[in-house]
């Protein structure tokens, strides 16, 4: 079984992605390559190609749905949908997770057109956990970081909701506490802002002192996973 694998940066997708590959799924040419090359101790676990096309629909359809759908049809399918499948074996494992997380009905309707047989991995870390991981890891502002957690899961709620039997969700543990995980670094840092996007922005504000919606939304998630 082919399968996709979403969830928050940060939130443990490369290791569900590279685990699945060692146990023999494809994670085609292109990425191959590259992790043969690579001279990192961690891997790449993202075919540039899904990436690039996932990156041009937000760039273009930003926050629109029906737009992102609109031009996701009449381009990206056109031009960059075979090719992110036309180095890769059955069975595969694709991953980009704020693109299988956001964009997730678009590329079910993908697969299922052209009959190829899937599964979706969603991989749930504790909010705490990832924001601290993310700031770090891409200089994002913890209070950032919160909201692209919050939005990601958001969004893979609503997908579970409308096609239960696509999925599966993977736990990883929780490590630090969330007033921790959004304190601000004691040194100054320029925080950049990757993932700047409208896809991944929310009406959440103010957010000390509403950690519990996270939390909650967390928690409900949690009773999908297996462990």
């Amino acid at each position: 079984m082919n399968v996709m694998v979403g969830g928050c940066p940060r939130s443990g997708t490369s290791c569900i992605t590279d685990a699945l590959s060692r146990c023999g799924l494809d994670l085609g040419q292109r990425l191959s390559k590259i992790r043969r090359k690579s001279t990192h101790q961690r891997l790449a676990t993202e075919d540039p190609v899904f990436v690039a096309a996932n990156t041009q629909v937000f760039e273009t359809a930003d926050c629109d749905r029906r737009r992102a759908e609109s031009f996701f049809d009449s381009k990206i399918q056109r031009e960059g949908v075979d090719r992110v499948f036309d180095d890769k074996t059955d069975p595969w494992v694709l991953k980009d997770p704020i693109g299988v997380s956001l964009l997730y009905p678009l590329w079910r309707k993908v697969l299922n057109e052209r009959g190829i047989k899937f599964r979706a991995v969603f991989v749930l870390r504790h909010p705490s956990s990832v924001i601290s991981s993310g700031s770090s890891f891409f200089s994002i502002r913890p209070d950032r970081m919160a909201k692209i957690w919050w939005q990601t899961y958001q969004s893979l709620l609503t997908w579970t909701t409308l096609y239960p039997d696509d999925f599966r969700w993977v736990l990883f543990p929780q490590l630090l506490g969330m007033e921790t995980a959004t304190l601000d670094s004691p040194e100054p840092i320029k925080w950049r802002e990757s993932y700047n996007h409208n896809f991944v922005r929310t009406p959440i504000r103010d957010l000390p002192g509403k950690f519990h919606q996270l939390t909650r939304l967390y928690e409900y998630l949690e009773n999908k996973c297996v462990t």
